[in-house]
């Protein structure tokens, strides 16, 4: 009925690789629920506050600080994943440690790691299913991380664009660098966004433009490429003056 095939080769007991086996796909699902649970406990924290897992209106978020609106469920997930992902270290040493035809030192471990192993995955999937069901999302959160810190990441994209047409990396990688550590590094408390920083857009259209009919000493931009970049500016994020 469970659709089990027998093993081509074995001993008087099927091979304790078995165990191991299925304790390691058991493993694999906590450890995708407990990636998703501990990035969701970081993503809650107050810095954050993009998402946050479901809060009953009666519901204590801590016994000692009343303000507090801890994610007990995706804490629990870690807790449980941790233990989960420790089992299949017990099934490989059941499976290696098999003396000959068969060995009676495993019968007391495996009563315990199978069933708690199958338990614990339940629960893991039932709690995951709770938060999902009713998960919050505060876009105006996202909307503001992205505000600060997307255009820093739009800085890889325009550098390769800039490669693509030719431009000498190192060159650019360290102008759009100097530009980030002094206008818009996140981590300064200013927030200001480097490439809308006149200067930056500046220095970069000036190397684009001396490309439009020869060589740029700058960057080595060959000549006739500023054609295919002007229409392609909307997708770049490139813009001149103060927003």
């Amino acid at each position: 009925r469970l659709g089990l095939e027998a093993f081509p080769v074995a001993t008087q007991t099927y091979p304790r690789k078995q165990d191991w086996l299925v304790l390691n796909a058991l493993a694999g699902l906590a450890g995708s629920l407990y990636k998703f649970a501990f990035d969701l406990r970081i993503l809650q924290a107050q810095p954050f506050g993009e998402w946050s897992e479901p809060f009953a209106r009666h519901q204590v978020g801590s016994s000692a600080m009343p303000f507090k609106r801890n994610p007990v469920n995706a804490e629990n997930i870690n807790s449980l994943a941790r233990f989960v992902a420790a089992l299949p270290r017990v099934a490989w040493d059941n499976a290696a440690h098999s003396l000959l035809e068969r060995t009676l030192d495993d019968s007391g471990n495996r009563r315990l790691i199978l069933p708690q192993a199958f338990l614990l995955c339940d629960e893991l999937v039932k709690r995951t299913h709770a938060i999902l069901r009713d998960l919050v999302v505060r876009n105006h959160a996202v909307a503001h991380k992205m505000e600060v810190y997307g255009t820093f990441a739009a800085t890889e994209r325009l550098l390769m664009e800039l490669v693509k047409a030719g431009a000498d990396r190192q060159v650019m990688h360290e102008r759009i660098r100097q530009h980030s550590m002094l206008h818009g590094m996140p981590y300064s408390g200013m927030h200001r966004r480097a490439i809308h920083c006149p200067s930056y857009s500046v220095q970069i259209r000036t190397c684009w433009s001396s490309c439009r009919e020869s060589r740029c000493g700058t960057c080595s931009m060959p000549g006739g490429t500023w054609g295919t970049l002007r229409s392609a500016p909307a997708r770049w994020p490139v813009r001149s003056g103060r927003r």
